[in-house]
């Protein structure tokens, strides 16, 4: 089974001013979600951005998908293997589940 893993950015916490820029990233709220057939299975989570002097500063405006994933994927680099992992996992529960949420037989 082929398995599409894609990074979701739904919000960026930003410093309105910090070592004299404007609007300066300091939290990426994410999902990272696989996708397989009909069946997905989403995690959530928040990566901390360091932020210093010595930052390559990119403005706000300028910001990409395509930068801010490279960040998540440079920061999170341990983890990324690890959250295939349960994604993956959850996805062939929701294919052959191994726990069943049954109503009571009188019902």
């Amino acid at each position: 089974m082929d398995i599409t893993y894609n990074w979701i950015i739904t919000e960026m916490e930003c410093y309105s001013s910090a070592y004299g820029e404007n609007n300066v990233v300091y939290k990426i709220h994410w999902h990272y979600e696989a996708t397989a057939d009909s069946y997905n299975a989403i995690i959530r989570g928040f990566t901390p951005i360091p932020v210093s002097v010595d930052t390559n500063f990119i403005p706000y405006n300028n910001l990409t998908k395509e930068i801010v994933v490279q960040w998540l994927e440079t920061l999170n680099f341990e983890q990324i293997e690890s959250m295939k992992t349960t994604l993956q996992n959850n996805i062939q529960e929701q294919i052959n589940p191994t726990v069943l949420v049954l109503s009571p037989p009188w019902n």
